[in-house]
């Protein structure tokens, strides 16, 4: 059976997350309380970096992204030199 592209990555990225599970699961429940403690720290830290991230681009986007204003004035010139082409 052949599989597409998308199909091989989506199975690789789950056994990628499996595979995780299993050694974060470890960490934080067999080995000592050292480990827990840089596996709850390292988890924490990108938790919070990526809230920052999205954030950012969440803003980004929104800096960027025209206006409805901007939008209809740029259709309703299109429109026009249409018009004017005919």
């Amino acid at each position: 059976m052949k599989m597409n592209k998308d199909k091989v990555m989506g199975a690789l990225i789950i056994v990628a997350c499996a595979i995780i599970f299993i050694i974060y699961t470890a960490a934080i429940f067999l080995l000592g309380p050292e480990v827990r403690i840089w596996a709850v720290s390292i988890t924490m830290y990108v938790a919070v970096i990526v809230l920052i991230a999205l954030g950012g681009w969440i803003g980004y986007s929104l800096l960027t992204t025209p206006s409805i204003e901007e939008i209809e004035s740029i259709e309703g010139e299109e429109e026009k030199e249409k018009k004017e082409a005919k």
